[in-house]
């Protein structure tokens, strides 16, 4: 067609783009959950605004980490991203929470997969010799280093809740064992 690709067969591996490809999906699955967290906690007879403004910030990440995919591949000359938009949904497809902590434990749930995602993806990169991927994946652009961000904001939430419901049960404990003594 006349055009110059980065991609030539030889510099990049195709288990690698198909990876890549697949990161993209993932990513923008990850934030459209995000925004059902956002929005569930947003209703008015739920209004956690903490939860929501945490949430929301969370789907922008994830969109920004898929737009950062997408250039990475337009850059390489990758001319067939198909994000799958007639079945593209929320990665863990829920759209309400129990609570505070339920929602946290499931963003961490989902952090882990999308994390894991990507140490593979490096990893198939790098056994199939796509090493400008690879390098791009680790270097300091790296989608690896998202532990540095979201990863860690909502395992100290989950830590921060499971501290605080121990504290709760054990002042709920003492104040059974007080009122057992004053009935003795």
């Amino acid at each position: 067609n006349g055009h110059a690709k980065a991609s030539d067969g030889n510099n990049d591996a195709k288990a690698c783009t198909d990876a890549l490809r697949n990161q993209i999906k993932m990513e923008f699955e990850a934030s459209l959950q995000y925004m059902m967290m956002g929005i569930h906690f947003a209703q008015d007879t739920i209004s956690l605004e903490g939860f929501s403004k945490t949430f929301f910030e969370s789907a922008n990440e994830e969109r920004q980490h898929g737009i950062k995919f997408i250039e990475y591949l337009k850059m390489r000359g990758d001319d067939q991203i198909d994000l799958g938009i007639d079945v593209l949904a929320p990665i863990l497809g829920k759209e309400s929470w129990t609570d505070g902590t339920d929602a946290l434990r499931d963003a961490l749930k989902m952090e882990k997969a999308v994390s894991k995602s990507i140490k593979d993806m490096i990893e198939i990169c790098d056994a199939n010799g796509d090493h400008y991927s690879n390098d791009w994946l680790t270097g300091d652009r790296s989608e690896s280093t998202r532990l540095n961000s979201s990863h860690i904001t909502i395992s100290y939430a989950v830590f921060c809740l499971k501290k605080k419901k121990r504290i709760k049960k054990r002042k709920s404990k003492r104040e059974i064992s007080r009122q057992h003594t004053k009935i003795q």
